[in-house]
């Protein structure tokens, strides 16, 4: 069995350079469940509140006056790091809740204008995340020195008048046909860029089936705004004007019918650019919206640590229907702890 630690962490801002960081102790958990996500991530942290010390009680009666983190490690390695936004009490127990480090890109708004024009796409997050943290009291103690050129360059105009999240701005230049996505080195706090995207395909040597599986929970849909094989973008221009782009999945068409679905995007210049949005779309929402959350029991075949999100791996089992065996891309990887025993979830795009 793995030994876990989850470390109560004070963050204290600095007006201009990175947070000190104050860890108060080792917490006597009685239940946690991380989760590893394409997206952010969380970690739920549950303990009785009689065995919290008193400067730990203290600095969770006023969340925004005294900021915190939460850190895992599973066997002496950091898993997960990230800010204390909410908890729970229920019978002298309290739940603390902290989304992954990237979760600071949401909290982070940018209201300037900014403009780059074939830039590398890592290097225009780096720019717009150091500007940030240049900021008073903008360093939330993120690295970005992870981000180094990935040879695919695009544009990037933001308007003054339109406000937006970090996260909104990345999210959307990422969700590209040939986009990224983002991870972080919890140790380092070091943010990295995976192109076109995160993971490795695992199809042949990591199978949840009969062996592992003690639960399947399956959702499908086919409803409006979650299935459509034809998608309709548009988006305004900066320099005046707007753009359209048309993606069809001509196959999933001929099967179900002209099913419509129309995204709009903001201040996109190059069609291009635009076309590349339309046809990652449909590639998503060609295809039947696919629910599955088995419960895994670790086996040498599959134990924590072998799959994380982005992976692909095959999915063989009989929910009663018939058998389904299909090789798809993990979004999530959750791992429940209590009373010395691990499961594990995934989930799948």
């Amino acid at each position: 069995m793995a030994h876990y630690e989850a470390t109560f962490v004070a963050r204290i801002p600095q007006q201009a350079d990175s947070p000190q960081f104050v860890e108060l102790g080792h917490l006597k958990h009685t239940g946690l469940t991380w989760v590893d996500d394409l997206a952010v991530g969380r970690l739920d942290v549950a303990c009785k509140i009689p065995s919290l010390p008193d400067e730990i009680k203290a600095r969770l009666l006023e969340l925004d006056r005294t900021p915190n983190e939460l850190w895992l490690h599973r066997d002496g390695e950091r898993v997960f790091a990230g800010p204390i936004t909410s908890y729970q009490v229920q019978k002298q127990t309290v739940t603390m809740y902290a989304p992954g480090l990237l979760a600071y890109l949401q909290m982070m708004l940018w209201a300037d204008a900014y403009t780059a024009t074939d830039g590398d796409q890592a290097l225009i997050v780096r720019d717009l995340l150091d500007q940030y943290q240049a900021f008073d009291y903008g360093d939330f103690g993120l690295d970005t020195t992870g981000l180094t050129a990935t040879g695919v360059t695009r544009d990037l105009n933001l308007l003054a008048t339109e406000p937006r999240t970090l996260d909104s701005i990345v999210r959307e230049m990422g969700n590209r046909d040939n986009g990224f996505d983002l991870s972080v080195d919890y140790s380092s706090r070091k943010i990295m860029m995976h192109t076109p995207q995160r993971g490795t395909d695992l199809t042949d040597v990591r199978i949840v089936d009969r062996r592992n599986l003690t639960e399947a929970q399956l959702a499908i849909s086919v409803a409006p705004g979650v299935f459509a094989p034809r998608v309709v973008a548009t988006s305004s221009s900066p320099t005046g004007g707007a753009l359209a782009a048309t993606a069809v999945d001509a196959a999933a068409e001929a099967r179900f019918g002209r099913v419509m679905l129309a995204a709009s995007f903001s201040n996109i210049e190059r069609q291009a650019t635009l076309d590349d949005h339309a046809t990652k779309l449909v590639a998503t929402m060609g295809s039947p919206a696919f629910v599955v959350t088995p419960t895994i029991v670790p086996i040498p075949d599959l134990e924590v640590g072998d799959v994380g999100p982005g992976d692909t791996i095959t999915y063989d089992y009989d929910i009663g229907f018939g058998a389904q065996t299909f090789e798809r891309r993990i979004k999530s990887v959750s791992v429940t702890v209590k009373k010395a025993k691990e499961r594990m979830g995934v989930t799948f795009l």
